[in-house]
């Protein structure tokens, strides 16, 4: 199964209810903070013109504290810590890559479930990495504020993608490359990418303005990214209302803490054993479970590999994964997981989603890997290799 295929494969599902779900919207009150409350009006009134005519777009958020803020407060340029970017190279880009990792690793956790009672309340950089953990806009400001720290042009993209639904993405403009990056996942799409699950843009903004899409067309593939365009997008701030320079929330430098190494390599042991134990009580007897310490020991030599390989933004674990040693005397089934890394029990309960573990072929052995990669702050890339091995007969 660990053959590397001709051509990449690519499975496209979509699900609809019907008749569909409607959308609770929670309204709740709302304290206008420090905005001038011309400006307020005058962006109330600029969205309301463009939800008339079918536009989604949004100029004010509520932050933690319940002020009501323009969003593009929260965007500025963030130094990157050094210890996220790879001193042995240059390359803009490969860096890029390196701190979109990086945020992609941050646990996500809807506005719902860390703020009781509300829907949708924005943190800034520094607060997101203090809970390490937020939603879509915690992510997508954070990269998009590092990519500015490295001097690229950088911009958040609010729209619809598959499979979250309403998203956040950034995009970045690097010489004459325009890059769309899903900060949850780190992955890149170029923007005429086919793939790229970035399918609706409704609008952009940056620390000086918002614009939004009023083209035809909404699919980033399909529309013009040339903002100065007035037939394409409709800017908050121009001619009628010039940029009033409105100070960010941010801090311009963001710190990270240290990560305690030996806490880490106590969870890692602490997980494996769970894993292991977690597997033999769910097989309850039924069938023997024999682990196969060579196989695992290969296994984990390859989890750094893949690391790395994800680093470059390597999707496909095929390249990376070497089982010869292996594939003569047992057929292989199995694959590695990469997940940040959250809870103990969230990590068994992701490996028995798999359902490796039901397997029933008595003569089967399992192979299990544990790896953590840290990140500063204490930010965990967690992979899992789970295998089932079965002799092959002669």
């Amino acid at each position: 199964m660990f053959d590397t295929p001709a051509f990449e494969t690519y499975l496209s599902l979509f699900v609809a209810l019907d008749p569909p779900l409607r959308t609770t919207v929670m309204s709740l009150p709302s304290s206008t903070g420090h905005e001038d409350p011309a400006l307020l009006a005058f962006a109330a009134n600029w969205t309301e013109r463009l939800k008339k005519k079918q536009h989604t777009v949004r100029a004010t958020v509520e932050d933690i504290n319940g002020n009501t803020l323009f969003i593009t407060r929260f965007v500025c340029k963030q130094t990157p810590p050094p210890s996220l970017l790879d001193p042995t190279r240059s390359d803009v880009f490969h860096q890029q890559k390196r701190l979109a990792r990086f945020v992609s690793l941050i646990p996500f956790v809807s506005d719902s479930t860390t703020f009781i009672g509300t829907s949708n309340l924005w943190c800034t950089s520094e607060q997101f990495l203090q809970m390490v953990a937020g939603d879509y806009e915690e992510h997508a400001l954070l990269l998009c504020n590092f990519f500015l720290g490295l001097g690229v042009d950088a911009y958040v993209v609010d729209g619809q993608g598959i499979p979250e639904g309403a998203t956040m993405y950034v995009l970045s403009k690097l010489e004459k490359r325009f890059t769309l990056w899903n900060p949850i996942t780190g992955e890149h799409y170029a923007l005429k990418d086919y793939f790229c699950p970035l399918k609706k843009v409704d609008f952009v903004f940056n620390d000086c303005n918002i614009w939004a899409n009023i083209q035809e067309q909404a699919n980033p593939s399909r529309i013009s990214f040339d903002f100065s365009a007035k037939r394409d997008w409709q800017p908050l701030f121009g001619p009628h209302l010039p940029y009033p320079g409105l100070v960010t929330v941010q801090e311009p430098v963001i710190q990270l803490a240290e990560t305690d190494i030996a806490s880490v390599e106590a969870t890692q042991t602490a997980l494996e054993e769970a894993l292991r134990s977690s597997i033999e009580q769910l097989r309850d007897g039924r069938f023997p479970t024999r682990w196969n310490r060579h196989a695992s020991a290969l296994l984990k030599k390859m989890l750094p590999d893949l690391e790395d390989a994800r680093m470059e933004g390597i999707q496909s674990m095929d390249a990376s994964l070497d089982l010869s040693e292996l594939t003569p005397a047992y057929e292989i089934i199995g694959f590695p997981l990469n997940l940040p890394f959250v809870s103990v029990a969230k990590a068994v309960e992701a490996v028995h989603t798999t359902g490796l573990h039901e397997h029933e072929d008595p003569r089967a052995e399992f192979a299990l890997a544990v790896q953590f990669c840290p990140y500063p702050n204490n930010v965990l890339s967690l992979w899992i290799f789970l295998a089932v091995l079965i002799p092959r007969t002669v």
